[in-house]
């Protein structure tokens, strides 16, 4: 589980990244993790804990569908959206 949440917490990384160039240009490549370390939690700051195994499913699922939809949108534009938008989970 824990390798499967560091995949999400890259592919994030990635995502983000390319969402930095500008349209002209190419990603430089750079990654800046979305977080310091790979936790994810709740957009209230989780206070009950962080990186069950609920929230590293439904994680999943959100970044399986914003892969599977991107694969219908003109370059670029699957990076502008967030997977976790509206799931109540963000890295932390």
């Amino acid at each position: 589980m824990r390798t499967g949440l560091v995949a999400l917490w890259l592919v994030e990384a990635i995502r983000k990244g390319t969402t930095s160039a500008s349209a002209e240009e190419e990603p430089t490549g750079d990654l800046m993790p979305p977080s310091r370390a790979p936790v994810l939690g709740t957009s209230k700051g989780n206070p009950k804990g962080y990186n069950s195994t609920s929230q590293i499913r439904a994680a999943l699922e959100a970044y399986q569908t914003w892969w599977e939809n991107g694969k219908t949108m003109e370059k670029g534009e699957a990076a502008k959206v967030n997977p976790l938008a509206g799931k109540g989970l963000s890295w932390m």
